[in-house]
């Protein structure tokens, strides 16, 4: 949420919460608050002014509370990586996905892999949820992961990832076969 829009929240807040407390006021009956506002009459075209600014001010505020400042990147999407007189050079979500999958994949230990790609204002992040082997070391692998997976999406597609947010879902104990 931008400054702008926690400024109007505060002060939609506010506001509301004034109305409130003077309408409790006057179901409880309390005179002289009656006093105090009795004597305001706003014309009706200020006070359709006023109701329309505060209906606008919580339609911005209803809008902007659905929107995440941490953006899931859908797939099928695609990640700009320059633009020029020549044309627009991009990579698919999937792509980054499949490769961030197979970066993680390859170390010892790590059984599942499930990737997910988001946005925010600062650039590109990474959510991988892994199963491992109950023999590994989960914050050495987890510290690898983030490293090896940062590396390797800057090496192959000049993507910078600000943040690789690794999660352990599972750890899996192999049982032997019987034949």
């Amino acid at each position: 949420m931008s400054i702008f829009d926690r400024f109007l929240l505060a002060v939609y807040s506010l506001a509301l919460t004034v109305i409130l407390f003077l309408v409790a006021a006057e179901a409880v009956g309390l005179a002289p608050l009656r006093r105090l506002y009795s004597n305001i009459s706003p014309s009706q075209t200020e006070l359709l002014c006023v109701v329309g600014v505060a209906i606008l001010i919580g339609l911005r505020l209803f809008w902007v509370s659905f929107r995440s400042s941490e953006q899931k990147v859908q797939s099928g999407r695609y990640v700009i990586l320059s633009e020029g007189a020549s044309g627009q050079i991009r990579v698919a979500v999937h792509a980054i996905e499949n490769l961030v999958m197979k970066t993680a994949s390859k170390m010892d230990g790590i059984k599942e892999v499930k990737t997910q790609i988001y946005s925010n204002d600062k650039g590109v992040g990474v959510r991988i949820e892994a199963s491992v082997s109950p023999d590994l070391s989960i914050p050495d692998a987890t510290e690898k992961i983030q490293t090896l997976v940062k590396e390797r999406v800057l090496e192959v597609t000049g993507i910078t990832v600000i943040n690789v947010a690794v999660s352990v879902e599972n750890i899996v104990v192999e049982k032997p076969r019987v034949e």
